[in-house]
């Protein structure tokens, strides 16, 4: 995860190069009831999270299923 607001990430799967485009699992931001996430990769959806935890679950398993 990679700070790109004051409250929101990229995601990256980190075995693909920073130059594989498939390595970019989505974006996240804080929003007042926790995290809203765009993800990219392995399938485009969007999702709320309640916690960091939650949001590093999530990424740690698409980097899994990728």
């Amino acid at each position: 995860m990679v700070p790109v607001l004051p409250d929101g990430w990229r995601m990256r799967d980190r075995s693909r190069s920073e130059a594989d485009a498939l390595g970019l699992l989505g974006f996240a931001q804080s929003s007042g009831t926790g995290l809203d996430v765009v993800w990219l990769s392995p399938e485009p959806r969007t999702e709320h999270l309640r916690s960091m935890d939650e949001l590093i679950d999530a990424a740690t398993a698409r980097c899994s299923a990728a």
